[in-house]
């Protein structure tokens, strides 16, 4: 090969360097945004849903607890015993869960001095970080200085959650605190 035929090519390939290196930037960031999509697409959100709510619930428990609980049987046991001290004809219903897909949580606030305590869902959306599902409950507390009925209370909520790869659950309230935490059964 000559020398000015080398010149020429280099000359050649000096000047389409620029091009050159901005098509393969593109077939890369376009072949790449294809191949990561499915990486990279944030799983869909997790919803849990309110099933009960109480502020007298026997759990047996003085203090702050999460229970996991995966079977029709299970959950009827637990509206038994939440309800044992309950004299009256509007007695929740069994709600209905499909435990194949679903499973149900029961948050338990613990013994509290008074009324004007209770729980509830602050964000339905279940928040899935290193296997764990976070669920955020706002934990109500009577306003200081508010007149309430002295009586203690054992206020508790019960969650439909759906199932998914999550092997732990952690219960936040909305200061930031974990109020709970447990393992979930392989399902």
């Amino acid at each position: 090969m000559s020398d000015h035929w080398r010149a020429i090519q280099g000359s050649s390939r000096r000047s389409d360097m620029p091009g050159i290196l901005i098509y393969v930037l593109l077939l890369v960031v376009v072949s790449g945004c294809g191949a990561n999509d499915q990486a990279t697409r944030p799983a869909p959100d997790l919803m849990a849903s309110t099933l009960f709510s109480r502020d007298q619930c026997n759990t047996g428990k003085n203090h702050e607890t999460a229970v996991w609980i995966d079977s029709q049987k299970v959950l009827a046991d637990v509206l038994r015993d939440i309800n044992i001290h309950i004299i009256s004809d509007d007695l929740p219903v069994l709600p209905h869960v499909d435990f194949n897909t679903e499973a149900v949580l029961l948050v338990a606030m613990g013994q509290q001095p008074s009324s004007g305590y209770h729980l509830s869902l602050a964000d339905p959306v279940i928040a899935v970080t290193d296997d764990t599902a976070n669920i955020m409950l706002e934990w109500h507390h009577p306003e200081q200085g508010l007149i309430t009925a002295s009586v203690i209370t054992h206020p508790c909520l019960l969650i439909k959650l759906p199932l998914s790869d999550y092997s732990s659950v952690i219960v936040w309230d909305t200061l930031g605190k974990i109020r709970a935490s447990l393992a979930v059964p392989k399902h």
